[in-house]
């Protein structure tokens, strides 16, 4: 099974994204990175304000103790993209840049057929 996480980040400093998201999953999940693929970045409510969430998708290695802080509850679940699909299929995976991290994600995988 290929494992994949598919993983979000609102990064401030722009220069340092990749480097934040390769820490934040580290520290949120325990695990590390074989390979990060940037996503791009969208802005959650163009218009309302400027905020610009950057979208990464992690081929994680090995996996570790997290280092969450204080009161962080953060539930990680191995899925295989089939099951994350039927997850989003079935209105149960609901996070908004999460389904847009999933969009940029099979939109990449798609052009790499065509």
């Amino acid at each position: 099974m290929r494992q994949l996480f598919v993983y979000l980040i609102k990064i401030i400093v722009k220069k340092l994204k990749e480097e934040a998201a390769v820490r934040e999953l580290k520290e949120e999940t325990g695990y590390s990175v074989r390979e990060m693929h940037s996503l791009g970045a969208f802005y959650p409510s163009f218009g309302s304000t400027n905020e610009k969430i950057w979208l990464f998708a992690a081929e994680c290695g090995e996996t570790g103790e997290s280092a969450r802080e204080p009161g962080e509850v953060i539930k990680a679940e191995k899925v295989t993209e089939k099951e994350f699909m039927q997850l989003v299929a079935e209105g149960e995976f609901m996070h908004g840049a999460g389904l847009a991290a999933w969009a940029g994600y099979l939109t990449r995988m798609l052009a790499k057929k065509i």
